[in-house]
């Protein structure tokens, strides 16, 4: 009777052990078909919109020098996006090289659009830093704060991109922010609305990342473009 208890046990253990490899060897196939599906998707398949790829995602490649933001639209198209966002920033260097002139702006446009008619992505906006403070509680440094944000709307307007992205930076007190980044981006969309060209401003930190604040200014600057 014993030995007949042993061997039903030793029966039912030996049935579960091969059950349970069955659905392991079943899973890790299923796992190893998704993995493929993974590596093997295009992202853009199947989508009902596109795709861009934001150049802040390469940013530590490309500032410890492993790739080339020259490069950007050959990267981008290489992984499957069909649009690229450029970041302002990541170009100092060509554009110090150059001497920071009108010409060198030009120069790099000039391949920059190369590239990405090259490579078939599409120009979408770009990213603008370093260039003022267009919320500043100080009117001359809030004008030139537009004035140098206006070369990259026209650079976005000859790359054929949609739109600037812009920071509202300049004070913590909350009522001079919210009348000095009004006046700051009532000038600057203003000028950009002459080239068709949209402006994105980032709740990026300080009080443009206070929504209600924010949501004020918005109203305040009233213009369809910003």
């Amino acid at each position: 009777m014993r030995s007949k208890l042993t061997q039903n046990l030793t029966f039912l253990i030996l049935t579960l052990f091969l059950s349970v490899s069955i659905i392991s060897c079943k899973n890790e196939e299923k796992s190893e078909i998704q993995d493929e599906q993974v590596v093997n998707a295009n992202p853009n398949d199947s989508l009902f919109f596109k795709i861009s790829l934001a150049q802040w995602s390469l940013s530590k490649p490309i500032m410890e020098g492993k790739i080339d933001p020259m490069d950007f639209a050959q990267k981008a198209n290489e992984l499957g996006f069909t649009g690229i966002e450029y970041v302002s920033q990541l170009y100092s260097r060509q554009l110090e090289e150059g001497g920071n002139t009108p010409e060198a702006m030009q120069k790099l446009l000039d391949s920059l659009k190369s590239k990405s008619e090259q490579y078939n992505v599409e120009n979408v906006l770009i990213m603008v830093d370093g260039e003022g403070d267009l919320a500043s509680p100080e009117e001359e440094k809030r004008n030139q704060a537009v004035e140098n944000h206006k070369k990259w709307v026209d650079a976005a307007e000859f790359l054929g991109a949609h739109a600037i992205r812009v920071n509202l930076f300049g004070t913590n007190d909350p009522e001079e922010w919210k009348t000095a980044a009004t006046d700051g981006l009532q000038k600057l969309s203003d000028y950009a609305a002459q080239k068709n060209i949209n402006v994105l401003v980032e709740n990026h930190g300080y009080l443009s990342s206070n929504a209600k604040l924010l949501t004020e200014v918005m109203e305040s600057v009233d213009r369809k473009n910003a």
